[in-house]
């Protein structure tokens, strides 16, 4: 009688920690595992819808970003400046301030930062990041968004009008 309760609350235990675990992981998969997004030929990858986010994410002044760039004279640095620009040319248009600072990959720290010194503030808390990566897409992440893109999808000018039209759409929203 005694082995017959105890398998019952076994079973009770048991039961109630796979609920739990189904309940964890339905609300990971519906509210913090990132989804794509195809708007206007972009994928955007995010955990919240993006015309919900991205205004939130550029709703304050001066909004800072990152480019990161490949040590030495590299081609490819070019592209992400472009479309670095680019972005900065929206915000501008927008009457909005923007600042931008490059980090170089794979090299010491204190070699690393292009137009950050210790008198410039806005080298933290960047809210855009412009790398290459074969992702070809924007990725929404807490309080970031990176543009990663590979070097033809950089140099495309479809892909930079693109971007200009999402971050246009976007400050409108976030005024």
């Amino acid at each position: 009688m005694v082995k017959d309760k105890e398998n019952k609350w076994e079973n009770a235990y048991l039961a109630i920690i796979i609920v739990l675990a189904f309940v964890v992981s339905f609300l990971y998969v519906q509210f913090l595992h990132p989804k794509e997004y195809h708007v206007n030929g972009l994928t955007i990858v995010s955990g919240r819808p993006p015309g919900s986010v991205l205004p939130e994410l550029f709703a304050g002044d001066p909004i800072v970003m990152r480019m990161e760039m490949t040590p030495g004279t590299n081609p490819q640095n070019g592209v992400v400046t472009v479309l670095a620009s680019e972005i900065a040319g929206v915000f501008a248009l927008n009457e909005r301030r923007i600042a931008s600072y490059g980090h170089i990959e794979g090299v010491p720290d204190e070699d690393a930062w292009i137009n950050c010194v210790e008198e410039t503030s806005f080298c933290k808390n960047e809210r855009i990041v412009v790398k290459l990566d074969p992702c070809n897409c924007v990725k929404v992440e807490r309080d970031r968004v990176f543009l990663l893109f590979d070097e033809d999808q950089m140099r495309s000018t479809d892909l930079r009008l693109t971007i200009r039209a999402m971050f246009n759409g976007v400050l409108a929203d976030a005024q």
